[in-house]
């Protein structure tokens, strides 16, 4: 046999055996999460009044993110283009 059939077939062997390793791990955590959530017993959908006060806070956090950007990016002495009209 030769020294590159040697390595390559040790390459796929080790890269063969660290797959199945990294397999059996993250179907044990899987399993693991799996079991956790039924044990806390919450529901993963969550009520949609949350949802609703939720994306009320996230809409004013976008508005006020979009009202200091328009302070920071329009000068009123600027010869650009002006993309916000206040």
């Amino acid at each position: 046999m030769d020294t590159t059939q040697l390595l390559l077939s040790t390459a796929v062997t080790v890269t063969t055996i660290l797959l199945i390793i990294v397999s059996v791990q993250l179907i044990l955590l899987l399993k693991q999460l799996k079991k956790d959530q039924g044990k806390t017993n919450t529901p993963i959908n969550k009520p949609p009044e949350i949802k609703k006060v939720k994306t009320i806070k996230k809409r004013v956090d976008l508005t006020t993110l979009l009202e200091k950007m328009k302070n920071r990016i329009s000068h009123p002495h600027s010869s650009k283009k002006t993309f916000f009209k206040l």
